[in-house]
């Protein structure tokens, strides 16, 4: 993952011919925010109204939509799957993090792409594998899935209490690295977690694309931090795939 001239992060996996992604930084502001998020989809060539949102509701639902979900907010899902056919405009899906995981997935092969949102629930719920299984219904070969994991907080900073440990233990191996206790705390490698699921699904580990350092805790000078910010949260990054026409 690479921050652009532009503040913008980006995976060279995903850098291919047709194809627009990113995520954005505080330099473009709070994601809510409309203005802001149209200079955002500007800076990267999207057009606002080939935009489409999902509600996110820290649950492991994917939904495929077609040309005709552009410009809308689909509700009830925390992921969304399109596969561009020969007659549609250009496309773009968006999933909003402020330390949750932002998955952004795309098969170049029949050009299909994906996104989702990974809380600590969507998590534990397996919201990884559910996108890949919406893709290859779609028709992907699981082998030409390109996956990018974007900034979200790190092991480094997540620390839980007990009852939160416990479920991801019963969860992942021991032996996985995603639970780690370290001076008398437990800490949740979400990256891990989701990296994890991403291969169990068959994702080659060269196409996924995962940088642990782009802590949203840490890094407070690019990201937004729910944790760090306490409520009322003080902002939202975007990550966005599409269609370039």
């Amino acid at each position: 993952m690479k921050k652009s001239t532009l503040g913008i992060y980006q995976s060279t996996l995903l850098n291919v011919p047709g194809i627009i992604h990113g995520f954005s930084t505080k330099k473009f502001g709070d994601m809510r925010d409309q203005e802001k998020r149209k200079i955002f989809l500007s800076a990267l060539g999207v057009d606002e109204a080939s935009l489409v949102q999902q509600e996110q509701i820290h649950k492991d639902k994917i939904q495929i939509i077609s040309q005709y979900d552009s410009g809308r907010m689909i509700p009830g899902v925390d992921g969304l799957v399109y596969k561009q056919s020969s007659d549609d405009n250009s496309i773009a899906l968006s999933v909003h993090t402020a330390d949750c995981v932002p998955l952004l997935a795309f098969d170049p092969m029949i050009r299909i792409i994906g996104s989702a949102h990974a809380g600590w629930k969507g998590t534990t719920l397996h919201i990884g594998r559910t996108l890949i299984k919406q893709m290859k219904q779609c028709g992907s070969n699981v082998s030409d899935i390109r996956v990018a994991i974007g900034p979200h907080i790190g092991v480094c900073c997540y620390d839980v209490d007990d009852t939160r440990m416990r479920v991801f233990q019963q969860l992942w191996d021991e032996n996985s690295g995603v639970v780690i206790h370290k001076e008398g705390k437990s800490y949740i490698d979400l990256g891990k977690a989701n990296k994890d699921d991403l291969l169990s699904s068959g994702i080659p580990e060269k196409h996924i694309d995962s940088d642990p350092s782009l802590c949203t805790y840490c890094n407070t000078s690019d990201f937004y931090s729910f944790r760090k910010s306490g409520a009322p949260l003080a902002g939202e990054i975007m990550g966005v795939i599409g269609f370039r026409k």
